[in-house]
């Protein structure tokens, strides 16, 4: 390539999520393109989102002060991502030193903070630790578990997630139907257990080395295979439910921060707590793979 004849590129930077460990955690790729994304089209940014193969793919316009996100297959995603959103924050000060930052979006202002620790997004409470009913049996088979492993069970999240409390023995064994779980209406299914649970030591997570002995008030596992993902690595959205619904089982106050430990093989570490109608998720991110995309 002759040099009056520059290619602009787009700057790339991925990101690991719930964790302080590079190559664990939830990544997510962040592009912060080299013009106004006024002149990205949306083909293009799909395409570099199904290019990165990184669970989510996030476009950031600093000076327009937008973003938009997409999925790994080059989807536009329906609903806000608090992985993705940390990741930004985490990419956005790497970038330009903010700790604080508001960016427009399709779902609403997006608010992102740092304490120089932790990055923190806040989701809309919606409505909170409301459970609608449906049929245990259903849970049984998707979870391959027995009625009696099952503490409480519903649909939550305005119908898109159906969840299970297990108790620890069921949860330390779980071993779901991916199958089964992949004709569901549902976005995804997640089971969660009070306290610290993982299954033997060699599942433990990646990102959990050394730190089980912490205050860990509950643990996860989800299960996505609609989104193109069997198991989700670390999940900030389902925390909106979740915070909510341990803080009244655990007798703690709204605004006091719970933890929780996402038990899939990467894992993820987050925090959680509840304030002025959102639930406001945060967790560490390592910063990993970065370099520039050609915007032809």
């Amino acid at each position: 390539m002759s040099a009056t004849h520059k290619v602009a590129a787009a700057h790339f930077q991925v990101v690991n999520v719930f964790t302080s460990t590079v190559f664990s955690g939830n990544p997510t790729c962040v592009v912060f393109p080299a013009k106004s994304m006024m002149h990205m089209s949306d083909e293009w940014m799909s395409k570099v989102a199904r290019e990165t193969a990184q669970p989510t793919t996030s476009f950031v316009d600093l000076e327009m002060g937008t973003v938009r996100m997409f999925n790994l297959h080059g989807k536009e995603m329906a609903i806000l991502s608090g992985h993705t959103s940390l990741g930004v924050a985490a990419a956005v000060r790497a970038r330009t030193g903010l700790s604080a930052v508001d960016l427009t979006s399709i779902y609403g202002k997006v608010s992102l903070r740092s304490d120089g620790l932790l990055y923190e997004v806040a989701l809309p409470s919606g409505k909170g630790s409301a459970i609608e009913t449906m049929p245990r049996a259903t849970l049984e088979e998707a979870l391959n578990i027995k009625g009696s492993d099952i503490l409480q069970h519903g649909l939550v999240l305005g119908g898109k997630f159906m969840f299970a409390e297990l108790t620890p023995e069921a949860f330390a064994s779980l071993t779901p139907d991916i199958a089964a779980i992949r004709k569901l209406e549902a976005v995804g299914v997640f089971a969660c257990t009070a306290g610290a649970v993982t299954q033997q030591k060699d599942y433990l997570p990646e990102c959990a080395v050394g730190v089980l002995d912490q205050r860990t008030d509950f643990t996860v596992r989800n299960f996505v295979p609609a989104l193109g993902i069997d198991e989700d690595i670390a999940t900030g959205s389902i925390q909106v439910f979740l915070n909510q619904y341990y803080a009244e089982k655990l007798g703690r106050a709204p605004e006091e921060p719970m933890y929780c430990l996402q038990a899939s093989r990467r894992g993820g570490l987050i925090r959680s707590r509840s304030a002025d109608e959102c639930v406001y998720v945060a967790g560490s991110c390592a910063l990993s793979l970065q370099g520039t995309i050609p915007l032809t």
